[in-house]
């Protein structure tokens, strides 16, 4: 395993280790993963259709494997709703792929298509086993959801998809403004919608979907055949994990290699349900450094869309396999980095396998140049994260409340981190005294946010949010605990109630009542 500590010192991931969980507190993460489902079973998330050229949507990306927030950016005299980018994977309706060597007999489509290897691992070509005819599909360039069905490049039939209705109505239902486009194999949706909110502000919401046809696979791929044998240092995943991937669903996408001299009739192999399962079995902690780290390359790569986010999810499959479960909470700011590093790593090696395909190197079709240009930016991130971190809480709060203190709150603990150095954190009574400062301001920040009085249990559009603040300020009590041995955690919550009813006396028994039933005690 690389060693982090020789780029960044076990001082500096001490400080970091503070500081992060307080950038992206653990009750937000969860509360996100709870709105995006992520718990219900898999068949659940399957959209049934009346659509007959369709026979199911997928979701895929971050949002719904739970490996993102909601971010609103403040702008003036407005705000700006910034949801994740998904895709939405229309499956189409009687056709199957095989492997080469499948028996097709018991097969029952309307049409089977054999499985050959295309010009780079992950990738492959689809030949109807009627007319060994090569097949392949097309959005056409009009935006319409017509789509080409080709063989050997010639276009037999059509069928056509009514996408502007599935986006309106399965998608965003609320939208205004719609932007579409053909890239590639997909059709591109740039959603907006407006609305007036309090006095000189609007709501600006937006989001980009992308709609991608495929072709679901009869078995497992051969070519990812040895995935659930290979050797793995530790328990994850687990067994029992591995073998309901194993019986999960893959399909193809009409997506060829960006070296291919005939990409445009290749297909890429989706795993979209086996990497959601997987993402679903880590814990809140995990998929906190998770989104923590693409906040950070996000900022350190802002306006750059040259760096794949899929390249950040395949290093922190690979290294969930490779680290212990020690994944503890206390230790941010090190998984953070460790999961950059390992990212920065692969790309300097010029080798990032992918996690199912190993064979499938990732970025053998980027020039070593821009390769290295990405490098050398990681390693400033890494070096000098706060200074994206902050520049990233200067502009941008969560779930449209939170609102990130000035980053001069954070200053006393750097300050004594530069002053003590290699002292820092040995110095018990100094750092815990700037600790338990840093959490009363929190405390304070937190109570603001409970001015008005807050929606009684059962309002599910409001009541949620003021639970989310509640769970932040109990957070923030447990860590106040740790300090103050003395102090149980009853006397501290009563200190946040005092402090509640400084801005709204009706909402402080309200907290500890929710307290009283949350703990336990």
């Amino acid at each position: 395993m690389e060693c982090l500590e020789q780029i960044v010192s076990q001082d500096d991931i001490d400080l970091y280790n503070i500081i992060f969980k307080f950038i992206l507190p653990l009750p937000i993460v969860h509360e996100s993963t709870n709105r995006s489902n992520i718990n219900n079973d898999i068949a659940e998330t399957l959209i049934k259709t009346e659509y007959p050229e369709i026979d199911r949507f997928l979701w895929a990306g971050s949002k719904r494997e739970g490996f993102t927030i909601p971010i609103t950016a403040n702008q003036p005299n407005n705000y700006a709703y910034l949801m994740s980018d998904f895709d939405l994977i229309a499956v189409l309706s009687g056709l199957i792929a095989v492997n080469e060597n499948a028996l097709i007999t018991e097969l029952q489509h309307d049409e089977i298509f054999q499985v050959k290897d295309a010009s780079h691992p992950g990738f492959v070509k689809l030949f109807s086993v009627a007319d060994q005819k090569l097949f392949s599909v097309r959005f056409d360039t009009d935006c319409s959801g017509k789509v080409n069905l080709m063989r050997n490049n010639d276009c037999k039939s059509t069928i056509n998809i009514p996408v502007n209705e599935i986006i309106d109505k399965k998608v965003v239902p609320l939208t205004s403004v719609t932007e579409k486009s053909a890239h590639g194999p997909a059709l591109c949706f740039k959603i907006k919608s407006e609305h007036p909110a309090v006095a000189n502000t609007t709501v600006i919401g937006g989001t980009e979907v992308d709609v991608v046809l495929a072709v679901r696979m009869g078995s497992w791929p051969q070519a990812a055949n040895n995935w659930h044998v290979r050797h793995r240092s530790f328990n994850w995943p687990s067994k029992d994990l591995i073998n309901k991937i194993m019986c999960s669903a893959i399909h193809l996408v009409p997506v060829g290699h960006s070296k291919s001299d005939n990409s445009e009739n290749e297909w890429r192999y989706s795993f979209t349900i086996p990497e959601r399962l997987l993402a679903q079995s880590l814990s809140v902690f995990q998929r906190a450094c998770y989104v923590m780290a693409k906040i950070l390359l996000k900022a350190a790569f802002a306006g750059d869309k040259g760096l794949s986010l899929y390249l950040l999810k395949t290093t922190m499959f690979w290294l969930c396999e490779e680290i212990p479960d020690d994944w503890t909470d206390d230790r941010m700011g090190y998984f953070v980095l460790m999961l950059l590093y390992r990212l920065q790593c692969s790309l300097r090696r010029q080798e990032l396998r992918h996690y199912f395909i190993p064979a499938n190197n990732m970025v053998d079709h980027i020039s070593p140049t821009i390769l290295q240009n990405v490098v050398e930016r990681l390693a400033v991130c890494i070096k000098d994260p706060l200074k994206f971190l902050f520049s990233f809480i200067e502009a941008h709060k969560y779930f449209g409340f939170y609102v990130h203190p000035s980053k001069e709150i954070f200053n006393p603990l750097i300050e004594l981190s530069k002053s003590q150095s290699d002292k820092f954190l040995k110095d018990t009574e100094m750092i815990n005294s700037a600790i338990r400062k840093l959490l009363w301001e929190f405390v304070g920040l937190y109570s603001s946010w409970l001015k008005r009085n807050i929606a009684p249990p059962g309002d599910v559009i409001t009541r949620p949010f003021a639970e989310l603040k509640f769970r932040l300020l109990l957070g923030i009590a447990k860590d106040i605990q740790n300090i103050d041995k003395a102090n149980t955690i009853d006397i501290i919550v009563k200190s946040i109630a005092n402090e509640i009813e400084t801005h709204n006396v009706d909402n402080s028994p309200e907290f500890v009542s929710y307290a009283k039933s949350f703990l336990r005690w």
